[in-house]
Formats: structure tokens, sequence, C-alpha cells
């Protein structure tokens, strides 16, 4: 989504096709991105179902992280 975005912005020209995907912020299928040096550093990394309700893990340093349930309960 990201490349398709980019490449609807600026066309085909590598150069800046590359410079759209550093600076561009995207809609994708995880909510809107934006690259940090190259990198995607505001996704979750883990998650977990807590009283029917999926909720973000990790990174737990991240504000809005919840404390994983650990044991994890047993399927009901």
């Amino acid at each position: 989504q990201t490349l398709e975005q980019a490449i609807g912005r600026v066309g085909l020209d590598r150069d800046a096709v590359a410079r759209e995907i550093a600076s561009g912020e995207f809609d994708t299928v995880v909510g809107k991105i934006k690259l940090v040096d190259n990198q995607l550093r505001t996704l979750w990394l883990a998650g977990q179902w807590q009283n029917g309700k999926f909720v973000a893990i990790a990174p737990a340093g991240r504000a809005g992280a919840n404390q994983p349930v650990l044991p994890k309960p047993d399927w009901k």
C-alpha cells in the first residue's frame, strides 16, 4: 500500500518514490503510517485478548501498552 500510494503521488521515478516513502504518510490496513529513519516505529509488536478485547502488550514501554496476563487463561 505504501509503494502504491508513493507511486501514485510522484510517478515511477525511483529516487522520487524513495523520497516519498521516506517522508510521506500512508493510509494502510494497520492505520496511518510514517517512517522514522526508514523504520516503522509506531506499530505494536504483540497483543493479547484481555476481558474480551484485543489489547497491545509490546513494546511494553510504549504509552497505552497493557501488562500481559500470564499465564494465559484457559480457553473457554
